[in-house]
C-alpha cells in the first residue's frame, strides 16, 4: 500500500498527507481491501482536481452518493 500510495502521489501531483486522508475517509466508509482503497484514493484525488474542490469534500461527497 505505501508504493501505491507513493505512486500516486508522483502521477497525480499530491502530497502523501492529502492522500492520507483519503484513505482514512475510506476506511471510515467502511471500503475494504488495499487493492479498493487504493482505487478509492485515486478516484477522489481525480475527481477533486477535476471540479477543483478539496479531497476532503470530494471524499464527503461520494460518501453520500454512496448512501443513496
Amino acid at each position: 500500500m505505501k508504493n501505491k500510495l507513493l505512486d500516486l502521489s508522483v502521477s497525480l501531483g499530491s502530497s502523501t498527507a492529502d492522500l492520507n486522508k483519503t484513505l482514512k475517509s475510506a476506511g471510515q466508509m467502511g471500503i475494504g481491501g488495499s487493492k479498493n482503497i487504493a482505487d478509492f484514493t485515486e478516484l477522489v484525488t481525480k475527481v477533486s482536481v477535476a471540479f477543483d474542490m478539496s479531497a476532503e469534500d470530494t471524499g464527503k461527497s461520494m460518501a453520500d452518493i454512496q448512501s443513496i
